[in-house]
């Protein structure tokens, strides 16, 4: 089932405080996926943003049952930022289904950044919920240049995907057990425009892997390598492209070596086509096996959005390649997002493939006030 596209997203970054329009700003919408065959799905978004504080609530389920949700407040003011959000997911209405539950805090001053995670899973329902928590100090993310370090306790990095009728939610780590707050691992990161270098030790194994990026530009030629080093043995992942007038052309390739010069295997993963045609915007990714550059269980993906009047696009995604085809047409979803006079957003889209409908979407966004 394709994941629903959340349809309200409310802004919750303030100007400075010279600049911000103290006004009142109020947001509600929804988003409903109604497919041929199974349950109807929804979801409901409503915000508030009276700065310096924005809050939000998301609920989402069934066509009779509420399953998953999340609240969250900000306050924003004089370059600080706080933040707590609540995650719930459920498979019924009694407390025995509760599925996974997340609380999270951050606070932000200036370029610097604290988040603390703490959360409960049982993503294979077994009916034992397992504990984790998850904490990073440092630049934000998107900053140019920066260091972070981050810790596990009671979990590993790697992210666990929770999926439903009518939800999606990525927690950012994976509970590993009944081992509450032991330490399991710790993340060093140094980064700069160019390259970027992170170093993971877990506990008592000691060093995992040291991974190391880095980009080259000269003219229109990108080259983009990742070095990655355990202790097992390293390997080096090239992917070289092309940056042109309109776009870009990069391939993805992997090449596997032994210090210091010996190349032990080679092989091309796809392609990434991307270019303006005029307004509009079009994407050919190709995935030559299994890279994860395209979802399964397809192996390319076109994409064209073409911008109709001020604030209305039109978008066409079309998927090649599947269980019955190796390159055939698969499947292709089309939708429309129109603006209404500043305040109202509405959007509609259908799925179909090759036997024809397989659901349909609607939903809405409307904003009032002068906040923003």
């Amino acid at each position: 089932m394709l994941r629903m596209f959340v349809a309200a997203v409310l802004v919750l970054t303030l100007a400075p405080a010279a600049q911000a329009d103290p006004g009142l700003r109020l947001c509600i919408g929804s988003d409903w996926y109604m497919p041929v065959d199974g349950p109807t799905t929804w979801e409901a978004t409503g915000g508030v943003h009276l700065p310096p504080l924005a809050t939000e609530v998301t609920v989402t389920g069934d066509w009779d049952l509420p399953r998953w949700g999340a609240l969250s407040a900000r306050a924003s003011a004089y370059g600080f930022s706080a933040g707590w959000t609540l995650v719930w997911d459920v498979t019924d209405l009694t407390l025995d289904a509760l599925r996974y539950a997340q609380a999270e805090t951050e606070l932000i001053a200036g370029s610097i950044s604290g988040r603390w995670v703490w959360a409960w899973a049982d993503p294979e329902g077994t009916g034992q919920l397992d504990f984790g928590a998850w904490g990073r100090v440092g630049w934000k993310a998107d900053q140019p240049a920066g260091w972070a370090i981050a810790a596990d306790f009671g979990s590993t990095p790697d992210e666990l995907e929770l999926l439903g009728p009518g939800r999606s939610y990525t927690g950012p780590f994976t509970p590993i057990g009944q081992q509450w707050l032991l330490l399991h691992g710790v993340t060093l990161s140094l980064w700069q425009p160019s390259w970027k270098a992170e170093a993971l030790f877990s506990i008592p194994t000691g060093l995992e892997e040291i991974r190391l990026t880095n980009e080259v530009a000269l003219g229109i030629f990108r080259l983009n390598t990742e070095h990655l080093y355990t202790p097992q043995g390293s390997s080096l992942t090239i992917d070289p492209g092309l940056w042109l007038g309109a776009g870009s052309l990069t391939l993805h390739s992997s090449l596997a070596w032994d210090p210091p010069l010996l190349i032990t295997g080679f092989r091309l993963l796809g392609l990434t086509l991307r270019c303006r045609l005029g307004d509009a915007w079009a994407e050919v990714i190709v995935d030559l096996g299994d890279h994860k550059l395209v979802p399964e269980p397809h192996n390319v993906r076109s994409s064209l959005s073409v911008p109709v009047a001020q604030g209305t696009e039109f978008s066409l995604t079309t998927w090649f390649g599947g269980p019955d085809t190796l390159w055939g047409w698969a499947r292709a979803d089309i939708s429309l997002r129109a603006y209404v006079n500043g305040f109202l957003s509405l959007r509609t889209g259908v799925e179909i493939d090759t036997e024809g409908l397989l659901a349909w979407e609607a939903g809405f966004e409307l904003c009032l006030g002068s906040g923003q």
